[in-house]
């Protein structure tokens, strides 16, 4: 081989070199940028799985997994635009478990939580697809019922929902049986605004329970009239002590054997000045939400010692008033102590006799109690 050849043999040898080099760091550079493009590409979907997962948990409920109140008002809102526009009702039902809070008591909140996972399961599964859940809060449920203009909300529906919450669960060896209350207020009949439909439905779920419970009730003109009176009782309940419209009315109470007047029981009343007198299951109920029953319950001790006071002053003998106290004020009597509440009333010339706890027809089931006065006799005034 000539050396010419040679030559051109070796440059034949290096350019194959150098494509080969050429070729290895094109396929290595071509391997990161794909690695690159896959790394980036994961990332972009681990950022978008993870606001997917963002999105889902900030409109639906942790526990249950149906949607949450404001993804519930968001998704109602549409649903009534959307009714609206064509015409067909709509139906917002109030759910409200009765006697929950006695579950979470006796058997723990962990059987609280599997009992709501299990009653929702079962809601889904009665439920068409069209039809909206939701946890309005705590033991509470919002059912949107969608329909059609020529149908209205058959009682079988009804019955299907209710029935999915009766029956009976089964937990680690012992059986629940739970019921519910429903309310129900009706698109466009009872109001057009999602937060108005839940206010209406849920006014229809606590007649139902005042009724007895495991009941469904339809928001009626009864409910609407009893809603507005409850409005006008919470607004004018406070100004109505210092304006002098409580009044206490005395039941007397006569010996049998001789007709002897022997006591009486207090008895508070309000005259409203537009509704006329009120018992007092017409706002003590709501003065007992607050802090306003304590100044009631004062007030009325208060007179009633006087009153007990000018009987014995008028010569009627020992006579003994029974004061009727709620449960928050007599545990703050409580609280002070028998000592304490006789000094109280030493100045009025009185004594407590004790407390006597009467069963009270509450929803609740809780107690109400008498605190009974006398005027003192020579007893020496607490140390």
């Amino acid at each position: 081989m000539s050396s010419q050849d040679e030559i051109y043999q070796r440059r034949l040898e290096r350019e194959k070199s150098a494509r080969k080099q050429a070729e290895a760091l094109l396929e290595q550079k071509s391997l990161e940028l794909f690695l690159e493009a896959q790394e980036r590409q994961q990332a972009l979907d681990a950022l978008s799985q993870s606001q997917k997962q963002l999105a889902w948990q900030a409109a639906h409920d942790a526990l249950t997994g149906v949607h949450n109140r404001n993804a519930l008002l968001e998704r109602l809102e549409e649903i009534l635009a959307n009714a609206n526009r064509h015409g067909f009702p709509v139906w917002v039902a109030f759910i409200d478990l009765d006697r929950f809070k006695y579950v979470n008591d006796r058997y723990g909140h962990a059987v609280g939580d599997r009992l709501l996972i299990t009653l929702t399961s079962r809601l889904r599964d009665v439920l068409r697809r069209e039809d909206l859940i939701g946890r309005y809060g705590g033991d509470e449920f919002i059912l949107v019922l969608q329909g059609d203009p020529r149908n209205e909300l058959s009682t079988h529906a009804i019955d299907r929902i209710m029935a999915a919450i009766c029956e009976p669960l089964s937990f680690d060896g012992f059986t629940l049986n739970i019921t519910s209350s429903i309310g129900i207020a009706a698109f466009p009949t009872d109001g057009d605004q999602p937060s108005m439909l839940i206010e209406r439905a849920d006014a229809a779920m606590y007649r139902a329970k005042e009724s007895g419970r495991n009941l469904c009730q339809f928001y009626n003109a009864e409910i609407h009239a009893r809603v507005q009176e409850r409005a006008l009782i919470e607004s004018t309940l406070p100004p109505a002590l210092a304006a002098g419209e409580l009044v206490l009315h005395y039941q007397p109470q006569i010996r049998l054997f001789d007709g002897k007047f022997v006591g009486a029981e207090a008895l508070i009343r309000w005259q409203h000045p537009e509704l006329g007198l009120l018992l007092p299951d017409r706002f003590i109920p709501l003065a007992e939400e607050s802090t306003l029953i304590n100044q009631i319950g004062a007030w009325a001790l208060n007179e009633a010692c006087k009153q007990c006071a000018s009987w014995h002053r008028s010569g009627l003998g020992r006579l003994r008033i029974a004061v009727n106290l709620s449960l928050r004020q007599l545990e703050l009597l409580r609280s002070y102590g028998c000592d304490e509440i006789q000094g109280w009333l030493y100045s009025r010339a009185l004594s407590a006799r004790g407390f006597e706890s009467l069963a009270r027809d509450h929803k609740d089931e809780d107690w109400r109690s008498g605190l009974a006065l006398a005027p003192r006799s020579r007893a020496r005034r607490p140390a």
